[in-house]
């Protein structure tokens, strides 16, 4: 006998199999990456005007490499070193053909003086604060925070603003034992103890207030 309660019953079973129908759609839906032919025609239309946009860089260590206020991350030479760091990285060379010409396919030490000889000639053509504000411009960067000990006068204040590296402050004890734990530390707490030292000697002559 037909009552409520098979009734209720149908109710369900035909929800639940409307609902595995939908979701099996769904998922097929989802599991192809261009789903219409005319995606990537949106993709190719869309890209340079992405491009246009200035891009915001929101940390960063900007600094010419003799400049002992560069407080990137130090670490010690071998498998530790991060990826985009070492001198294999292919993003090196591709990055170095796009903003300096470079015409090798490697950084041995032969090919890596045009290298350095190209960026010393930009560095007298672009002098003061143009030298930088050039690299910006090459990657299409309106601003890039600057975060350093110290900022020099070669860097645009207008487009590198600087946020202060305080990690020179968060070591102020004795620090052997965690100096001890692994090659990193090992390099980087001595490093930040020496950085330390002239920013206190000038915290107690006043020099800091100025």
């Amino acid at each position: 006998m037909f009552n409520q309660r098979s009734s209720r019953r149908i109710f369900v079973a035909i929800s639940i199999t409307c609902t595995a129908i939908e979701l099996s759609t769904f998922a097929a839906a989802q599991a192809r990456p261009l789903p219409g032919p005319d995606v990537q025609q949106i993709y190719d239309r869309l890209l340079p005007q992405i491009n246009k946009i200035p891009a915001f860089d929101h940390h960063a260590h900007p600094g010419f490499a003799d400049d002992p206020d560069v407080d990137a991350m130090a670490a010690p030479p071998d498998f530790s070193e991060a990826l985009r760091t070492r001198s294999d990285n292919p993003e090196l060379i591709a990055a170095a053909k796009a903003l300096f010409g470079y015409p090798y396919t490697d950084l041995s030490p032969e090919h890596a003086k045009w290298l350095v000889a190209k960026k010393a000639e930009l560095k007298q053509k672009y002098a003061g604060t143009a030298y930088f504000d050039m690299i910006l411009d090459k990657i299409n960067t309106e601003s890039s925070v600057a975060n350093r000990a110290m900022m020099p006068d070669y860097l645009d204040a207008k487009r590198f603003p600087w946020v202060f590296f305080a990690d020179s402050f968060m070591w102020p004890f004795n620090n052997l034992r965690e100096a001890a734990r692994n090659p990193d530390e090992g390099v980087y707490i001595p490093l930040q103890e020496e950085d330390a030292a002239p920013l206190d000697a000038a915290g107690e002559s006043g020099e800091a207030a100025t």
